[in-house]
């Protein structure tokens, strides 16, 4: 950037570089360099051109709908600039607002916006149109103005009676094809029908003096147009600290958390790099079935820094890989079975060329049938045991990790150089899988009064293109799909179910939600309350084996440490142990179905009491003033101070082929209550309220323990409202078949603080030990994940309520994630009712 930079300046420069781009403020060149790979040679800055920051009065201008000629396109010439832009003032009874919704409130591009004006004249008692705009983005390539509409709506009397024919004109001035691309054509449609009804709505209560309009408008219908203020957020915890004179059971700060904060801590990325090291990026498949006819890679070996390439027939060894069983190719070599597969391995000096080269392979397919929906693949290979249960889990990614370090290590080894290979989120969410999609086919026996007496379910797990952890997965499906219905322990599902009940204030907050309800037509409210049990052990039986080292010295882990507080006389800080290398203990167990605190636990303190044995005869002697006096004469007498423990989960274990085991060594218990307000004009949600009430034991750490269940909430919240897959199909042609289109933060929505509820209270049963675990604690980590499934179906309660004024009273699907589409779409009103039938069903994500 040069500081000095005039106009004139820019314009010589856009004269000799004619392809470059203006950087100013947010901007997509980022985008274009890093997914669609368009190399900018230059780049001009001008945020500190001084004739770009005044405010001028000009003549030589062009109306903004004609500036625009196509998707990116705008009436401008390759030497030219765009130097300002021209907002009128407002006058009296000109009114104007703007309209928008999207995936997410925060940080989000909308789905479909727009822009209304109404320029109203008092003529003989009533207000007449004078003028009037309506603009709208999100439903073709570029802004549309809806001039048939403006057209009906001048010379007219704004009153209710206008209303409907200016939807009916509205409803033939903006029409999106079928295979739009961005799909939710219904959902678009509508969307422009209702935020011209709440503009109608909005301006009806802005003029003044005239109460005729004001009083036609019903008082229900202004809750279209009632502002929202987010209020601030309340949060609360309630557990009990139980005092033995140590940490256990305390509310103690995460070990690691000043680093983390601060910024200290050391990730994979803030590892040096070895001056001999290379850069590698990998070689996807484009298509989703296909047989590999030819690799050209000739672009990538004359690419810039280029070191090497490899392939399948590079591998020295075999090319099978797999978590257990090895149905996957490291790289492939024939065939591909889905798109981001890895092809192969480009390796250069450094992480940009190693892209950049990557991205000149030229692959040619021999295209091949492709099954991309879940009920295509009724019929063609499938798992699908029938049981009477269903339900989930999540850590997906536990295996996937190991492929792309395979894929690093086969430079590495032909090229004995230290190779590095960084995905970018793309690459990352291509390559290394989704969640499990579910198809579930069911009948259930019930009583009048709602009592489930039968359940016969069929599921059908969508595993993708390799077996990878799927049988896990629909194992914990199926063992959790009766959820809190038939536990034996009654008295602990119970005691969560009661006093949440009574905490939360269910039916004082039914009765104020009903009350709500009837008094506003286009806001409704719905509550949930949802128990729920995680099984804690792995279904996988020979996972549930652990091995540890202890030693006097090491790395420090809380949890771990908390657990080794009932040994006499022995502070947090004394207590250290090795961090984990598999080099070194061959036993070790993936970290996840949250059994690690407990399995660790146990084999620490299988290994404490082997050092303990040891040091007890010399403690015995006579009284030491602290344990590092007793240390300290334990090695002049040449004790040895470290020790290796191991632990199998007992007791466990299930037979498949008579129905019949004990796949976990006991459950954790919840139960959560929520509150939601929808806008059923445009699908939005809030959640107003929720309280999550956890049976944990006796809490190890309440203050970890809570943040667990509050970040699993809040993860679990994406996923029943956010998180939507969005993969290419006969459904979906605007995408590549087989291509995941939400594969990065532009297009696929986490949760933002605009989503945490306003109230946020988080409980812990107190007074019920799990005896099965050292200092009766219970897992924590993903049990609280589902209990965001009150969110879900208080939103469904809200439907029912708006689906109730229009008469449609009955059973209606909502697939998972309700997402403003699906939420809108299912409110039935007569801004739907142009586009859907009363059974419509938005397409499924997979």
């Amino acid at each position: 950037m040069v500081p000095s930079l005039t106009i004139k300046d820019v314009l010589e420069l856009k004269e000799k570089f004619p392809t470059t781009k203006l950087i100013v403020g947010n901007t997509e060149v980022g985008v274009e360099m890093r997914l669609k790979r368009i190399p900018y040679q230059v780049l001009i800055s001008v945020a500190h051109v001084p004739e770009l920051n005044v405010l001028n009065v000009k003549d030589d201008e062009i109306e903004i709908e004609n500036f625009f000629l196509g998707y990116r396109k705008v009436d401008l010439n390759c030497n030219e600039i765009l130097l300002s832009i021209f907002l009128p003032c407002t006058r009296p009874f000109v009114y104007v607002k703007e309209f928008n919704q999207a995936h997410r409130r925060d940080d989000d591009i909308a789905i479909v916006n727009a822009r209304m004006r109404v320029c109203l004249e008092e003529k003989c008692e009533h207000w007449i149109v004078s003028d009037a705009s309506v603009a709208y983005g999100g439903v073709a390539p570029l802004s549309l103005s809806a001039i048939k509409k403006k057209e009906f709506l001048i010379g007219k009397e704004w009153s209710m009676n206008v209303l409907q024919g200016a939807l009916n004109v509205l409803r033939a001035d903006i029409v999106l094809k079928e295979d739009a691309p961005g799909g939710m054509v219904e959902f678009r449609r509508s969307l422009t029908l209702s935020f011209f009804f709440k503009f109608f709505l909005w301006v009806s209560h802005q003029i003044e003096g005239k109460k005729s309009i004001k009083e036609s408008v019903p008082l229900s219908h202004l809750s279209a147009i009632k502002p929202f203020h987010r209020p601030p957020l309340v949060a609360s915890k309630d557990y009990k600290i139980r005092k033995h004179g140590t940490s256990v059971n305390s509310p103690e700060v995460h070990l690691s958390s000043r680093l983390q904060v601060t910024g200290e801590a050391k990730y994979n990325d803030d590892t040096p790099m070895p001056s001999n090291a290379l850069h590698a990026a990998l070689v996807l498949s484009k298509k989703p079935h296909a047989r590999i006819l030819s690799i050209n890679d000739s672009g990538a070996k004359s690419s810039h820094g280029f070191s090497g390439i490899f392939f399948g027939k590079d591998i020295p060894g075999s090319n099978k890989i797999g978590p257990i069983v090895l149905d996957e190719e490291l790289f492939a070599s024939e065939f591909v079975t889905c798109v981001g597969q890895v092809i192969g391995i480009v390796v250069t000096d450094t992480h940009e060329n190693a892209k950049l080269a990557a991205g000149k392979v030229h692959v040619e397919y021999e295209e091949l049938p492709a099954i991309l929906l879940i009920e295509d693949a009724n019929g063609a290979k499938n798992l699908h045991p029938n049981s009477q249960r269903i339900g989930g889990a999540f850590g997906g990614k536990e295996t996937r990790s190991a492929f792309i370090a395979a894929a690093a290590v086969v430079p590495s080894y032909l090229m004995n150089r230290p190779v590095k290979l960084k995905l970018n989120r793309d690459t990352d969410m291509i390559t290394t899988g989704q969640r499990h999609s579910f198809l579930r086919k069911y009948k259930v026996g019930f009583t009048t009064r709602g009592k489930v007496l039968a359940l016969d379910l069929e599921i059908y797990n969508s595993a993708g293109n390799s077996l990878d952890q799927s049988p896990t997965i629909l194992e914990r499906a199926m063992f959790h799909s009766d959820n809190v219905y038939e536990i034996p322990n009654v008295r602990i599902s119970g005691n969560v179910w009661k006093e949440l009940k009574v905490s939360c204030e269910f039916l004082k907050v039914r009765e104020e939600v009903d009350e709500f309800n009837c008094h506003n037509r286009w806001k409704k409210r719905g509550i949930s309350m949802i128990p729920s049990k995680y099984g804690i052990s792995f279904t996988t039986k020979f996972f549930n084996q652990l091995h540890m080292v202890a030693s006097r010295w090491g790395k420090v882990y809380t949890q771990k440490l908390l657990k080794l507080q009932h040994l006499p006389s022995i502070s947090l800080s004394a207590r250290s142990l090795y961090q984990i290398q598999v080099d070194k203990v061959p036993n070790a167990a993936p970290t996840e179905a949250s059994v690690s605190s407990d399995m660790y636990a146990a084999a620490t303190l299988d290994a404490c009491e082997q050092i303990k044995a040891r040091m007890e005869p010399i403690a015995s002697q006579r009284n030491y003033t602290s344990f590092a006096e007793l240390l300290t004469a334990c090695y002049l007498e040449r004790i040895d101070l470290s020790a290796h423990g191991f632990y199998i989960t007992p007791d466990i274990g299930f037979d498949w082929s008579n129905s019949k085991g004990t796949p976990f060594s006991y459950y954790t218990y919840g139960a959560t209550f929520a509150e939601v307000e929808i806008d059923t004009l445009t699908g939005d949600f809030h959640t107003r309220a929720a309280n999550v009430f956890m049976d944990l034991g006796y809490s190890l750490n309440p203050a970890i323990d809570v943040g667990q269940v509050e970040g699993a909430f809040i993860q679990g919240l994406g996923w029943v409202a956010l998180e939507e897959l969005k993969w290419g199909d006969a459904s979906l042609k605007w995408i590549q078949p087989g291509c995941l289109y939400t594969c990065g933060p532009g297009t696929y929505k986490i949760p933002s603080l605009n989503d945490i509820p306003f109230k946020f209270n988080v409980s812990l049963l107190k007074g019920h030990p799990n005896v099965k675990v050292i200092h009766s604690s219970k897992a924590v980590g993903e049990p609280p994940f589902f209990m965001a499934s009150s969110v879900f179906f208080a939103i469904k309660d809200a439907i029912l309520a708006a689906r109730a004024e229009t008469g449609h009273t009955g059973w209606f699907p909502l697939d998972n994630p309700a997402i403003p589409e699906r939420i809108r779409m299912v409110c039935l009103d007569e801004f739907t009712a142009p586009f859907v039938s009363s059974d419509f069903h938005p397409k499924l994500s997979v």
